[in-house]
């Protein structure tokens, strides 16, 4: 075989493998995206709840907390400003669940980040969303119509620190 017919059929694996990878992350985006936008909490500031569609970007997380799976959520509300959702990913019952840890509204000037409400856990949480939502700047990003995420989801559950807490309570 000659080494361009490898190195062809090496960058079409590559491609596929990152296609189909951006697929899997959109999909956990949207998941994600719809239990924030459904939830009783109301996350999100009224005027985007009124948008047709919403910018959204993900980053993945494996090794910030051991054990666990996270997708940081970016709802863009202008050019460099939003809403970050720290969401902690897990199966229950064959479902994909989605439980929100933490959330805060940010602005962006150059790499500073800057939050108007801080999240919670202090200052090791607010350096991790802050390189989160620089990750996110800078990487892909989705529109999604408000009105699906507003939709029921299949084979997904929707828990947020405050649902979690009020739920263990009762």
């Amino acid at each position: 075989m000659s080494s361009r017919l490898i190195l062809l059929t090496f960058v079409i694996f590559l491609y596929a493998g990152n296609a189909s990878g951006a697929a899997v992350r959109r999909q956990l985006a949207s998941s994600a995206a719809g239990c924030i936008v459904i939830d009783k909490q109301k996350w999100l500031p009224r005027e985007i709840y009124a948008r047709a569609y919403i910018n959204v970007a993900a980053i993945e997380d494996s090794s910030s907390y051991p054990g666990e799976r996270h997708l940081v959520i970016v709802v863009m509300r202008g050019d460099r400003s939003g809403e970050v959702f720290d969401t902690r990913l897990q199966r229950e019952g064959g479902k994909q669940k989605f439980t929100i840890e933490n959330n805060a509204d940010f602005k962006a000037t150059g790499k500073l980040i800057t939050f108007n409400n801080p999240p919670l856990g202090g200052v090791w949480t607010q350096d991790y969303l802050k390189r989160s939502i620089n990750k996110s700047l800078v990487s892909r990003h989705w529109k999604l119509a408000v009105k699906s995420l507003q939709q029921p989801q299949v084979n997904i559950l929707c828990r947020s620190y405050v649902s979690e807490t009020l739920r263990n309570q009762q």
